[in-house]
Formats: structure tokens, sequence, C-alpha cells
């Protein structure tokens, strides 16, 4: 949990060159070994005000609007697996037609003695 927070407070101010638009943006999380991954979350930094987010289906897929021109800095987490920082850059404001995906890698439990 810390090194989520650490990842989201370290990655805030990189968000600077997006702006909210009309866009679409769709995305699917799976794992690294091609799961579905549902109950993940999303978060799209912005520069002054709240994220946009959203949380990926049974399917692991996601959707948000509001999204537009510019670069943007996405922090995707879910529970299980390790947390991964994006960036993406939105070229022109879209209806969501090519969707997103992202891998993440499933944490590993460490063996007690």
């Amino acid at each position: 949990m810390i090194a989520v927070a650490l990842l989201f407070t370290l990655y805030v101010p990189m968000a600077s060159m997006q702006s909210r638009g009309l866009g679409v943006l769709t995305g699917q999380i799976r794992g690294h070994a091609g799961e579905q991954v549902a109950g993940g979350t999303v978060k799209f930094m912005v520069k002054s005000g709240n994220p946009i987010e959203a949380t990926s289906n049974k399917d692991g897929r996601w959707r948000v609007s509001g999204i537009g021109k510019g670069e943007w800095t996405l922090l995707v987490t879910a529970p299980g697996y390790s947390a991964r920082v994006i960036k993406l850059v939105v070229e022109r404001e879209s209806d969501g037609s090519e969707p997103v995906v992202t891998v993440l890698r499933r944490m590993s439990l460490a063996a007690r003695d």
C-alpha cells in the first residue's frame, strides 16, 4: 500500500500537459498470464483536481469519459497485482474505439519459515 501511495505522489506532477475534454477511453486490465483482472482501478492524473477514475468489470474492461488531448499519466492498480504507472499521449479526442490494454504482474508472497 505504501508503494502505491508513493508512486501516486511521485507521478502526479507528470500529468501537467493533459486537459479535460469530451473524449472517451476504454481499456482492459490483464494479468501477466493473460487472465482478465476484475476490480482494478485506473486513475488518470489531473494537474489540478481529483483524478479521473475507472474500475474494471468482471471482464477486466473499463471506460472513462472527459479525456482531452495531451500527455496523461495513469496509475493502474488491482488487488494482488503490482501497481503500474503508464504514460499515454492522446492526440485526438475519440469515442474509445481503440482500447488501452494494461498487463499487470501478480505479486508474489514471500514464503515464511
